[in-house]
């Protein structure tokens, strides 16, 4: 249980940080 947890925080904040990394480059290319 604790590690299904763990794996589901980690996997949001990687996409979390993937999709801040996308918006930010497309507002600077933009």
């Amino acid at each position: 249980m604790v590690d299904y947890v763990r794996r589901f925080l980690i996997v949001g904040t990687l996409a979390s940080s993937i999709a801040v990394l996308f918006f930010v480059a497309r507002w600077t290319l933009a």
